[in-house]
């Protein structure tokens, strides 16, 4: 589930960093 993982550690920047996926 490598997948899952990376969505994880993808959803934490975005969600603090909103700007970033901008």
């Amino acid at each position: 589930m490598a997948n899952n993982n990376e969505n994880k550690i993808l959803n934490v920047p975005n969600l603090r960093f909103p700007e970033f996926s901008g």
